[in-house]
């Protein structure tokens, strides 16, 4: 297992200057709270699906260009560990994918992470799961170690999540001190980029997705509210 992981280092780290980045050829898929630990006190990376565009690039570069932010931030001599948490709800002005088109991107993330960041990831939560959403899960957890799919928790929805400007159900809170996220502020993992508040709200989301889409489509945002996709639930 190790001399696969140094051949896939070797082939695939550090990413060729050509290569799909976040926030450049690929959406800011990948965030951290600025100075917010999980409860455990590892690194939280916060993944906005709703930002996910499948026509910006394909699942082996987001995971690629995610694995390359890791190995940037979290230098090999590191023991710095991290917890993911995924926010599945749409938002309005993003991709906003449909389940069936989401599944390929996390499954090659989960992919690379179990293969050769197993000890980096301590915990991956993903929130709000519908309960007739439970698929997507068993469509990923087939092709990952035990020991990665142990750590994938599946939160869903509630009253809380669904109340103006909030993002999140309480049980998140069980993983995350929510009362200082909400007070913090978000940092983008990549360079370059800043954020004016924390990512667990639609504003800042969408502010995101303002900030760093293509031109055109920020253009056609401001302009064109009636062309706007409605955030999903």
């Amino acid at each position: 297992m190790l001399s696969a992981h140094h051949e896939w280092r070797a082939t695939s780290l550090p990413l060729p200057s050509t290569a799909p980045r976040f926030a450049r050829e690929l959406p800011p898929w990948a965030l951290y709270l600025q100075g917010v630990t999980a409860r455990d006190g590892t690194t939280l990376v916060f993944l906005p699906g709703a930002l996910l565009d499948s026509d910006a690039g394909t699942p082996s570069q987001y995971a690629l260009a995610f694995a390359d932010l890791l190995d940037t931030h979290l230098p090999s001599d590191s023991c710095a560990k991290i917890t993911v948490l995924v926010d599945t709800k749409g938002v309005k002005g993003g991709a906003n994918p449909p389940a069936q088109t989401v599944i390929p991107y996390l499954r090659e993330l989960c992919a690379v992470f179990s293969a050769n960041f197993p000890e980096r990831l301590v915990r991956l939560v993903v929130y709000p799961v519908p309960w007739q959403l439970r698929w997507i899960w068993t469509a990923i957890k087939v092709f990952l170690d035990p020991a990665t799919a142990s750590k994938v928790v599946l939160l869903t929805g509630d009253k809380d999540a669904e109340a103006p400007g909030r993002r999140f159900p309480v049980a998140l809170g069980e993983y995350v001190d929510t009362d200082a996220a909400l007070r913090s502020q978000a940092a983008p993992l990549f360079s370059g980029s800043k954020a004016s508040s924390h990512p667990l709200t639609t504003e800042v989301v969408h502010a995101l997705y303002l900030s760093h889409c293509v031109p055109t489509a920020a253009k056609s945002l401001a302009t064109a509210d009636s062309a706007v996709h409605t955030p999903s639930t």
